[in-house]
């Protein structure tokens, strides 16, 4: 085990991250945050501000948060536990479990495997929802409406963030143990870890000490309750678990084989899960797991965000590190990346500097600009702008040729950071990275950013 590069956590640097925290929460507006950081099998938890501005309680390390898309490495580790068990085969095709599985492209449906479906590279439409109702049925209902989803990239060859397809593994859990998804998760995972409080329905929160979303209102300069607080139950693989970060300490250790951790996987799918396997936007992807490596020290992670939720969590393994943070903001992503900074500062002594930009005359810039779309986001327009470019947003429905059309998002600018590269430098995904990606004979076919695809229609 690799020491840390700069100093030793202590209780003495926890305090001093708290402060941080604090201080940045007071900033950005967050009322509350939850953070846990586990170094070298000391254990270091907080929970600062108030669970909602309407019923304040103070926030405990206890307070339960949905944490959305980190819901996704528990669907990955319970389909690596399964098959350590000898119950599936994550290269097996999905049909093997699912034999009436369909999407558009009958090809597509039959060769696609489970590994495929957890590091994104399925190239289905990958931002589609529904509700189908509460029953234990929910999940085998919304497997059922995919059989329409559109194929945007070649099978196996390109990253793009898809949540349909961990649906698709959580349906797999459901078929190979015969329980309901919330269920098998319990088994698999929640009651090995002593993961007590873990849970995926608002009735269950409900009896403990729970944070409620919140959003910035911008007319008011005041935040604002989401509500009401609810979730398509077949949404629960992709994002509906509610924790505490006592508890997503607990799933950490597993995954840095910890010796007071019980040994669910072993070590070889640990290492599988943490190995980079295709590039994306947001760094590498191994399965489940996003991978990043910074200044020598590789970062295995997962974010989620929902609507006035943001957590992550991330672990440096060779350093038997882990941290993650829970707020209840929109704001929280801002604050996240503050703190986050502060921690691998402080730890690994690195700095999160942005890369150098590049200007591009208008020549360089023509073969980019375009009209992308993803049928889940909808359309980007890609103009020159500054020696960059700019993305004008329209939502899915609203024509981008009708001058009398509003945008959705504002506009954003980018700069490159080198050929087909690009660093947002405005909100909202401002410091996020981008790329456009090319077809075998060289020319663009899409725009990948935010983990999605977009594909090019026609030039400006």
């Amino acid at each position: 085990m690799k020491q840390l590069a700069s100093v030793q956590i202590n209780h003495a640097k926890f305090q001093e991250l708290t402060a941080f925290t604090r201080q940045a929460m007071k900033r950005l507006n967050v009322p509350g945050v939850s953070i846990g950081l586990f170094v070298n099998g000391d254990e270091y938890t907080a929970g600062l501000g108030i669970t909602s501005i309407k019923n304040p309680l103070p926030v405990t390390p206890e307070t339960l948060f949905q944490v959305a898309s980190i819901s996704k490495i528990y669907t990955a580790t319970a389909i690596l536990i399964l098959a350590e068990q000898g119950k599936l085969q994550i290269d097996a095709p999905v049909r093997a479990y699912l034999p009436q599985f369909n999407v558009e492209d009958q090809k597509v449906a039959a060769r696609v495997t489970v590994r495929h479906l957890l590091n994104h590279t399925a190239g289905w439409t990958g931002d589609y929802f529904a509700d189908t109702g509460r029953g234990d049925d929910a999940l085998a209902r919304f497997i059922a409406l995919l059989a329409d989803l559109k194929q945007v990239t070649p099978l196996g060859e390109i990253f793009t963030y898809n949540n349909p397809s961990v649906a698709i593994a959580g349906r797999v859990i459901e078929v190979v143990t015969g329980k309901p998804f919330e269920d098998a998760l319990r088994e698999l995972i929640f009651e090995p870890l002593g993961m007590s409080q873990a849970c995926f329905f608002p009735g269950e929160a409900m009896v403990h000490r729970f944070a409620v979303a919140h959003t910035w209102d911008e007319e008011t300069q005041e935040n604002q309750i989401v509500s009401p607080w609810d979730f398509p139950r077949c949404i629960n693989p992709i994002g509906g678990l509610v924790l505490n970060v006592v508890d997503q300490l607990r799933f950490a250790r597993l995954h840095l084989e910890s010796p007071d951790s019980p040994d669910l996987i072993g070590s070889e799918a640990r290492q599988a899960m943490q190995t980079p396997v295709v590039r994306g936007d947001l760094g590498w992807m191994g399965v489940g797991w996003f991978v990043t490596d910074i200044d020598g020290v590789r970062f295995c992670w997962h974010d989620g965000s929902n609507d006035g939720l943001n957590s992550t969590l991330w672990l440096a393994k060779d350093y038997n590190l882990a941290f993650t943070m829970l707020t209840n903001h929109s704001n929280g992503n801002l604050l996240i990346k503050e703190v986050t900074q502060w921690v691998r500062q402080q730890c690994f002594g690195i700095s999160d500097e942005e890369p150098a930009t590049l200007s591009l005359q208008a020549k360089e810039l023509a073969e980019y600009q375009a009209r992308y779309q993803n049928d889940g986001v909808g359309t980007f327009v890609v103009s020159e702008h500054d020696g960059g470019i700019q993305f004008t947003h329209f939502p899915p429905g609203q024509d981008p040729s009708d001058e009398h059309e509003m945008g959705g998002l504002p506009p954003m600018q980018a700069k490159f950071i080198e050929v087909d590269r690009f660093i947002f430098n405005s909100p909202p995904f401002i410091g996020l990275q981008g790329d456009f990606l090319r077809s075998q004979d060289g020319k663009i076919v899409w725009v990948r950013f935010i983990g999605r695809v977009f594909k090019r229609l026609q030039d400006l």
